[in-house]
């Protein structure tokens, strides 16, 4: 028990404020109890709130702070427990800003990984990668049997060709009025009829053949030589994916997300090499919360190569990330809602601020 002396006291405003509220004081049967009896009841009654502990000679002091224990490892805040109430000296504020990381787990992936399918239906005749294959885009993958179609194509060029001539003949009698304008622009419309044909039926080959649609790697092959592929079943050729941009989808919660930017660095620690890190970049984040699970997508790209050599897609990565909470602020000390092994558990606290002559609750969050 410390053998500082204790000083009370009594704030006026509660007398005052009893004397606004009952100024005529209370009727007691046929007694009347005078106002100012009222209020001298209510000044004892918070008594222990108005308890203010100091050395002898001080005038400023702060108030009672809600715990049961001390923390001896809190920056030493002068406090003591006195007949069951915890004082404690003003504690003098200072502006800054929090920050702390959050580590989330994911998966690199790439945004392009594709299944490719015929868009005919026909049989498989001849196969030209396999996994592993590494294609540009254009290149081809899979030939569909498509003799008829060539012999198709090769009677609409046949069908032009002889359309082109008779256009130039026509072209030459209206030139020297031979023949009406009627006629030439009958063979006009034939020639141009005749092109139309061969391309849809060059179109029509070209769907016999199956092409990568962008660089990539092969990753997996489920056609087979001699196979009937038909287009509705929508049955898989190939599996093609790119290697780069990697990036890992994460999903914060909205407590989170409301700390990050699009544009914010964060680390990449690849699983399978302890201590490594490796930069990363917030690319883009959800304006969307989900309802049901109270998360927003936000996705981190990731460079191709880094000084450990190559990530590819499908690596296990833990992503860490640091939570700044700005500045400008107003920073509480945590043994003035006392200290990290205090009773007060919750995420956000009441605390009293004086500000010159004023004074005012303010609820803060914690952490």
């Amino acid at each position: 028990m410390s053998s500082s002396p204790l000083r009370v006291k009594v704030n006026s405003g509660i007398i005052i404020s009893a004397l606004r509220r009952f100024p005529n004081g209370i009727r007691m049967g046929s007694f009347r109890l005078p106002g100012v009896l009222v209020s001298l009841p209510m000044a004892f009654f918070f008594l222990p709130a108005c308890v203010w502990h100091g050395e002898a000679g001080e005038t400023d002091a702060s108030p009672a702070t809600a715990s049961s224990s001390t923390d001896t490892n809190q920056p030493s805040t002068n406090r003591q427990l006195i007949d069951g109430v915890l004082t404690a000296d003003a504690l003098s504020m200072e502006e800054g800003g929090v920050s702390r990381q959050v580590t989330l787990d994911a998966h690199l992936e790439v945004e392009q990984d594709v299944q490719i399918m015929a868009s005919m239906s026909g049989i498989v005749e001849e196969i030209t990668v396999d996994r592993g294959s590494r294609v540009s885009k254009g290149d081809l993958l899979l030939r569909l049997e498509n003799r008829d179609l060539s012999l198709i194509l090769e009677r609409t060029e046949i069908i032009r060709d002889q359309m082109e001539k008779g256009f130039q003949r026509a072209k030459t009698l209206f030139e020297k009025n031979l023949i009406p304008r009627s006629d030439f622009e009958e063979k006009d419309l034939e020639w141009k009829r005749a092109q139309v044909d061969v391309e849809i039926a060059r179109e029509i080959l070209e769907d016999s053949l199956v092409r990568a649609p962008f660089d990539g790697l092969i990753m997996d092959r489920f056609a087979k030589i001699g196979q009937k592929i038909i287009e509705d079943e929508n049955r898989p050729l190939f599996r093609l994916t790119t290697l780069a941009p990697l990036q890992a989808k994460l999903f914060l919660k909205e407590e989170i997300a409301g700390y990050l930017r699009e544009g914010d660095d964060v680390e990449i620690l690849p699983r399978y090499l302890p201590g490594v890190s490796i930069p990363g970049r917030i690319e883009w984040i959800s304006r969307v919360i989900d309802a049901s699970s109270g998360t927003t997508l936000a996705i981190v790209t990731v460079p191709e190569r880094g000084e450990f050599g190559e990530l590819r897609p499908g690596t296990s990565v833990t992503v860490r990330i640091a939570l700044n909470g700005g500045s400008g602020g107003v920073l509480v000390p945590i043994a003035a809602l006392g200290g990290e092994n205090s009773v007060v558990r919750s995420t956000s606290a009441l605390i009293e601020v004086f500000e010159g002559d004023r004074r005012t609750w303010r609820r803060v969050r914690r952490g």
